[in-house]
């Protein structure tokens, strides 16, 4: 069933070897663990067939075929894959800052910035498909982190509206944020500033009929 004699990348093939081992040392109770194993399994044929170099480096594309083929098993299912990110990035000697998500419980962050009754768990840079500009965005949070005192909730707030920049106009694959002219982002303040305008408008519009 584990066959990693397959043609596959060394890389992944290490990675899914160390989460087994992970995951079968863990206190888990039958159920949970046959659950795990089951996923798992699946996801390394998924990973073998589309020769994935990297689970940490899973791009989004990639991820969600990987859903569309689970069909019924997919609530179950897809779980495993961050699962399988996590413990690769908890559990690395070093921290992985290529990972496309980071997962905050390897950080020692100062118990000011942290909101205890509601804290950020992770990080997401996988919905930046441009691989310059996601890695920018990686630089940026990572000096935040380091070298900032933000509360990470200011800090994610901050990456959110730096994510919808990115996304919203310079989602092409050939336009590097750097190479953004000012009339671009003029345009593209002035349509934010328009959909709150809008917003604010339709709220007083909804509190006018209530009275």
């Amino acid at each position: 069933a584990w066959d990693f004699g397959r043609q596959a990348p060394e890389t992944m093939k290490r990675q899914i070897f160390h989460i087994l081992n992970c995951l079968l040392e863990q206190d888990h109770n039958r159920e949970t663990l046959r659950n795990h194993m089951d996923a798992l399994k699946l996801f390394y044929d998924f990973c073998v067939e589309e020769s994935v170099e990297d689970i940490e480096l899973l791009e989004l594309p990639v991820y969600q075929r990987f859903a569309e083929t689970l069909g019924a098993r997919r609530e179950r299912t897809i779980g495993i894959v961050d699962l399988c990110r996590k413990i690769l990035f908890l559990r690395a000697e070093e921290i992985h800052w290529e990972a496309h998500i980071w997962y905050l419980e390897r950080f020692h962050l100062e118990s000011e910035r942290i909101d205890r009754s509601s804290p950020v768990v992770a990080l997401s840079f996988i919905e930046v498909t441009h691989k310059r500009n996601r890695e920018l965005l990686k630089q940026y949070m990572r000096y935040g982190l380091g070298i900032t005192h933000l509360t990470i909730k200011n800090l994610r707030s901050e990456m959110y509206d730096v994510k919808h920049l990115l996304v919203e106009l310079v989602q092409e694959e050939t336009i590097d944020i750097c190479a953004v002219t000012p009339e671009q982002m003029d345009a593209y303040f002035r349509q934010q500033q328009n959909k709150e305008i809008q917003a604010c408008l339709l709220y007083t519009s909804d509190a006018a009929d209530d009275k």
